[in-house]
């Protein structure tokens, strides 16, 4: 079934509607944690401090203020080949190589923090750990999944949030959402009509 536009305005302009909305928006991070992530290895706090020091501090790779989707594609290869360089005001500095940190268990917090900066190509991902919803809410409204890596090619799988984010945009623009209104339909309406149906 595709997306009843119906529906989805009314739930839109409803209170709730633009309460998730905002909190997508410009809602508290820890708000949007608590609400959202679901399961995860990090506290709520660390992974929301974690968030606001790849937001503050990142020095490498450079965060444009603009940039195309095939610039976006460059820079998400650049983050999890590469790695990241933060350095603080204090002079501390710290390096987040791929080599050495789990990227791929680390998509929650790499996602939201893209999804800060350029919110139209990236997406904050929070379904790593109930991926089964995610598949059942693209079955029922018509999202093309890309094809999942094998567990065993773990580059893949890191590779494979940059694929899922490009889904996403071509359902936002197909429905023509902001980003913000995707995430809502994404991780609350489209969420509570499946856990109803």
């Amino acid at each position: 079934m595709k997306l009843n536009k119906y529906l989805w305005d009314i739930y839109k302009e409803s209170s709730k509607g633009q309460k998730i909305i905002q909190l997508f928006s410009d809602g508290p991070l820890d708000e949007l944690l608590e609400q959202y992530l679901g399961e995860f290895h990090l506290g709520k706090e660390t992974t929301a401090e974690f968030i606001d020091n790849l937001i503050d501090f990142t020095k490498s790779p450079s965060i444009p203020e603009e940039l195309t989707i095939e610039e976006a594609e460059k820079l998400f290869e650049d983050i999890i080949t590469l790695g990241i360089s933060l350095a603080d005001e204090m002079g501390g500095k710290e390096e987040l190589d791929p080599e050495a940190e789990d990227f791929l268990s680390l998509i929650p917090i790499f996602s939201t923090w893209l999804f800060n900066h350029f919110p139209d190509y990236f997406k904050p991902y929070f379904y790593k750990n109930k991926f089964y919803q995610l598949t059942r809410i693209a079955d029922t409204f018509g999202i093309e999944l890309p094809p999942i890596p094998l567990k065993r090619y773990k580059q893949e799988r890191i590779k494979y949030y940059w694929e899922l984010c490009k889904s996403f945009l071509a359902f936002q623009e197909e429905n023509k959402m902001t980003a913000y209104e995707f995430c809502a339909f994404i991780y609350d309406f489209a969420h509570n009509f499946i856990s109803q149906s």
